[in-house]
């Protein structure tokens, strides 16, 4: 109060009048006035629970000539990319001294075998496991993957005869374009975004040779000069905030990403999966320039190993959403094209929405209903589960009584699918879809949070 005391005896009554009206009092501090939105701020933190690709490098053979590599937790594929195996070998190798022999080649073999792991809908459906082992062998590239599949595949050679000896490194790309030959590439050029070393070549005895029975992929980019292998981390200064409609996040000092990838926003909502993306990263304002190509181009915030500055701004308008929609921010990884559906499993950087704002949210809901067939039979012990909006595993699951009753008791508010398997059958035989909250269904009906639906088996 002392220090308004002296300020009011500097300034004229006439003006300390005009002063206060245009203000609201603040018992403590004196006259205060609201300029803008709150501001609320996004703690984000490297991600604890990231599901980073990775697997295993194993050699066998009497000549020590046979690859085993094993993949899992790849983020989808976008259409027209396809992950690509090929060797490599380091500055130190034979296939670097030898300039009739590429530094960086495709592999022939074959995927000898595909685990999917999926969410239990019933005890007869925890994973699929397929075996593909043929004598036919190709360039080995993967077409369609996700984090949920695991692939094991045999390098058994490389094209024009080469020997796998003759390199020290398994690589895995993410390219529109596969190899179909050798190159070779600059001591610098980053390439791929997992690489394993099975051979380290000291000179051109194979007696002296360093050969490791089994190595784990790193996640990050080959290069043929040693030093300047890329290996990815979480790393930087971040800070995020929400005001009022726009989502702002900052970045200083981010890691480059792999290469073929690039970092890309999204919210996510752990209560109904729902996943909303907020964009790629771009160069501070007033430039914003997108950094799409930062894992292959350096600029004047791109540095060789480095993010030096960039920044996400959305607005919940222009998304057509609401924050409180939502729990949690994430920075991930995504394959450079088209735009995933969902958010990758490869998150980097990751902070919960303000409670403030997702507690906004509005409360459970249930649903429940009755299944009977065509006519009007209860069809007892179907199992029923709900999928929400875009996810592909089921969120929850039950099964109806004797006399075709369900029931889930506590289902958060959103856009679902009820899918209904019929006992002893192994196909979805139904699908309704349930808004449950203050949303419009889709007969532009609002439906509330106690939902009731009817499920008829055809």
């Amino acid at each position: 109060m002392s220090m308004f005391r002296h300020f009011s005896r500097m300034v004229r009554p006439a003006a300390m009048a005009l002063l206060v009206a245009a203000c609201e009092r603040d018992p403590l501090s004196g006259p205060a006035r609201i300029i803008g939105d709150v501001l609320l701020d996004i703690t984000i933190t490297p991600a604890a629970t990231a599901v980073v690709p990775g697997g295993t490098v194993a050699i066998s053979g009497g000549n020590r000539d046979t690859l085993t590599v094993t993949l899992q937790n790849l983020p989808p594929l976008p259409a027209g990319t396809v992950y690509q195996v090929l060797l490599a070998a380091d500055s130190a190798s034979r296939a670097g001294a030898d300039a009739a022999v590429s530094n960086l080649r495709p592999v022939s073999g074959r995927i000898i075998r595909i685990t999917r792991s999926t969410r239990p809908v019933n005890r007869d459906s925890l994973f699929f496991s397929q075996t593909v082992d043929t004598t036919a062998f190709a360039p080995l590239v993967i077409s369609a993957a996700d984090t949920n599949q695991t692939f094991v595949l045999r390098v058994v050679g490389v094209p024009q005869g080469d020997s796998v000896k003759k390199f020290t490194h398994v690589v895995v790309t993410a390219t529109t374009n596969p190899l179909t030959a050798g190159q070779t590439v600059a001591p610098s050029d980053r390439n791929g975004f997992l690489f394993a070393v099975f051979r380290n070549t000291k000179n051109t005895v194979l007696a002296s040779d360093d050969i490791f029975a089994d190595a784990a992929f790193t996640a990050g980019s080959f290069a043929v000069n040693p030093s300047r292998l890329f290996r990815f981390g979480a790393a930087g200064a971040v800070n995020g905030a929400i005001r009022g409609r726009e989502i702002r996040i900052n970045f200083r000092g981010l890691v480059r990403p792999p290469q073929g990838f690039r970092y890309a926003s999204w919210l996510i909502d752990a209560r109904t999966g729902r996943n909303v993306r907020l964009g790629e990263l771009r160069t501070p304002e007033p430039g914003s320039i997108s950094l799409n190509d930062a894992d292959i181009a350096t600029g004047s915030f791109v540095t060789r190993d480095g993010i030096l500055a960039a920044e996400v701004r959305a607005n919940a308008d222009s998304l057509n959403i609401e924050f409180d929609d939502f729990t949690r921010y994430a920075l991930v990884l995504e394959v450079k094209g088209a735009v995933p559906a969902r958010a990758p499993g490869w998150e980097v950087l990751v902070g919960p929405i303000p409670e403030s704002v997702s507690s906004r949210h509005p409360s459970s809901g249930s649903l429940s209903g009755t299944v009977t067939s065509q006519s009007g039979a209860p069809v007892a012990g179907t199992t029923l589960y709900l999928t929400g909006v875009d996810l592909s595993f089921p969120l929850l699951v039950t099964a109806a009584d004797a006399t075709g009753a369900f029931r889930f008791r506590s289902v958060n508010v959103g856009s679902y699918t009820l899918n209904a398997i019929p006992r002893g059958d192994t196909q979805v035989r139904a699908s309704v879809p349930v808004t449950i909250g203050s949303a419009p269904d889709s007969t532009g009906a609002v439906r509330g949070n106690a939902v009731v639906v009817q499920v008829t088996i055809p």
